[in-house]
C-alpha cells in the first residue's frame, strides 16, 4: 500500500539537498574569492619588492655620479642611466638648486628684493629639499629643523653648497650676488654668466670676475654639485617616485648617494 507521506519525504530530500548545494557553492566561492584575493596580494608584494630592488640597481649606478666634478642637465652620467632604464621611464632631476623656506634663515626671505623675487619667479624656484649652511641659516631655523628631523638634522648641517649653479634659476645668480655685495654687479654679469654657459665655473675664476673674496657667503650658495635628485620610474603596477641625497665626505666632497624618501603607489 502506498504510503501517503513520500512525497513530502521527498520533497523535504529535495529542500535539504538543494540547501546544501547552496552552502556548497557560498563555500566555493568564499574560498576561490579567498584564494584570488592571496593570489593578488602575494603578486602585489612581489611586485612591490622588484620596483624596490630596481631602485636599489638605480641608486647603485647613481654613485658614478661622485666621480664627476659637475653635474648638468644633459650629464652623460645620468643620460647613461636614464637610458638603461628606458623602458621604465626612468627621470632623474635635481630638486634642491633653488631656495628652501624651511633651511634659509629668515631676514633673506623676508629682504624686500628676495620677497620680490620670489613673487615674481612663483613655486618654480621653491625648493623642499636642500642642506643647511651655518651662513644662510639663523639659530631659530636650525632649532626647528632639529626639533622635526631629530638627530638626522646633525646630517643636514655641512658645508657643501646649497645649489648647483648649472641647475638654478640665472635671476637667483643676480639675487644672491646683490645680497652679497658684488659691486657694480650690472658690468660684471656678463663676464660672469660666460663661466656658466661654458661650463667652466670656478670659485677661483668667479671671485676675480664678480670681485668677491673666494670665502665669500656667495660661494657657500654656488657650487657644481646637486646635492638632491628625484627619482622616478614605473614598474608594472607601480609608480616610484624616490628622493636620492649625496651624503657629505671630506673636504666638500661626495662620499656617496642614498635614498631618504621613498613613494611607492599603485598606477
Amino acid at each position: 500500500m502506498k504510503n501517503r507521506q513520500d512525497g513530502f519525504v521527498t520533497s523535504d530530500v529535495i529542500l535539504v539537498l538543494a540547501a546544501v548545494c547552496v552552502l556548497l557553492f557560498a563555500l566555493h566561492l568564499f574560498v576561490s574569492s579567498s584564494i584570488a584575493h592571496t593570489k593578488t596580494y602575494k603578486e602585489y608584494y612581489i611586485q612591490k619588492k622588484e620596483a624596490e630592488k630596481l631602485l636599489e640597481d638605480i641608486v647603485s649606478d647613481m654613485q658614478e655620479l661622485k666621480f664627476d666634478d659637475a653635474d648638468f642637465s644633459d650629464s652623460v652620467t645620468i643620460r647613461n642611466i636614464e637610458t638603461k632604464y628606458e623602458e621604465n621611464g626612468l627621470l632623474i632631476k635635481d630638486c634642491s638648486s633653488g631656495i628652501n623656506e624651511r633651511t634659509f634663515r629668515e631676514d633673506f626671505l623676508h629682504n624686500e628684493k628676495t620677497v620680490n623675487f620670489l613673487s615674481y619667479k612663483g613655486e618654480g624656484v621653491l625648493k623642499k629639499y636642500g642642506f643647511i649652511n651655518k651662513r644662510w641659516s639663523d639659530e631659530k631655523t636650525r632649532k626647528k629643523v632639529e626639533e622635526e628631523l631629530k638627530e638626522n638634522a646633525r646630517f643636514l648641517v655641512n658645508s657643501l653648497p646649497l645649489v648647483n649653479i648649472y641647475m638654478c634659476d640665472i635671476d637667483f645668480l643676480d639675487l644672491i650676488a646683490e645680497h652679497c655685495g658684488v659691486k657694480d654687479y650690472a658690468d660684471k654679469k656678463n663676464a660672469f654668466y660666460e663661466l656658466i654657459f661654458l661650463k667652466s665655473f670656478s670659485r677661483e675664476e668667479a671671485s676675480k670676475r664678480l670681485g668677491l673674496s673666494e670665502s665669500s657667503s656667495f660661494f657657500d650658495i654656488f657650487g657644481v654639485k646637486t646635492t638632491f635628485w628625484k627619482v622616478s620610474f614605473f614598474m608594472q603596477r607601480f609608480k616610484v617616485c624616490a628622493v636620492v641625497c649625496a651624503v657629505p665626505g671630506e673636504n666638500e666632497k661626495i662620499a656617496e648617494y642614498r635614498v631618504i624618501e621613498l613613494f611607492v603607489e599603485e598606477k
